[in-house]
């Protein structure tokens, strides 16, 4: 049975690191998009967003993101089913990373589907306020997005410090504690 735990315990370590690593790869991509691309998109007309296109033509933003962001979900979803049982102290920064993860996930899809495949792959329309209100919804929901990124890399870290700290407790008790 303590084999058990402890291997649960190593296989939630790994789990959490590879879903901290993730979300903190994905956090600042979309960083470096809502600083640096986000406002140079603001305002453009249809004449911009066709330079704008032409400047993607070769290097893609998906490659960089597609790879690792489901992972990092799917991740952070088995480390809280793993957790589920143990009734730790971890288990709900693990429920808030796991909630919080999901509502980036929807945040994504809903960027991607609805609005960066009309504005940047689709026809280009000529209707100038529609191409305004787009880019202005794209930047909140990127806004949006990051915070709950951010919502999900703290929760994440405080599960794994917390489960750090109970690991060195334990230690510390076996070297001290001749009864245990």
């Amino acid at each position: 049975m303590k084999y058990a735990v402890a291997s649960r315990d190593r296989v939630l370590r790994y789990l959490l690191v590879i879903s901290i690593l993730g979300f903190t790869h994905w956090f600042f991509g979309n960083l470096y998009e809502q600083i640096v691309l986000a406002p140079n998109l603001l305002g453009l007309g249809v004449e911009g967003l066709q330079l704008w296109r032409q400047f993607f033509q070769f290097s893609d933003p998906r490659y960089y993101f597609l790879p690792l962001n489901p992972i990092a979900i799917l991740v952070t979803f088995a480390a809280l089913a793993i957790s589920w049982r143990s009734h730790s102290k971890q288990r709900k920064w693990l429920m808030g990373a796991a909630s919080f993860a999901l509502v980036t996930g929807l945040l994504t899809v809903y960027i991607v589907t609805q609005i960066n495949l009309k504005l940047y792959f689709g026809p280009l329309s000529d209707d100038i306020s529609w191409l305004q209100s787009t880019q202005q919804l794209s930047a909140t929901l990127g806004k949006l997005r990051l915070v709950s990124e951010l919502i999900t890399l703290y929760c994440a870290l405080r599960a794994y410090l917390l489960m750090l700290r109970d690991r060195n407790n334990i230690a510390y008790k076996k070297t001290t504690d001749p009864m245990y």
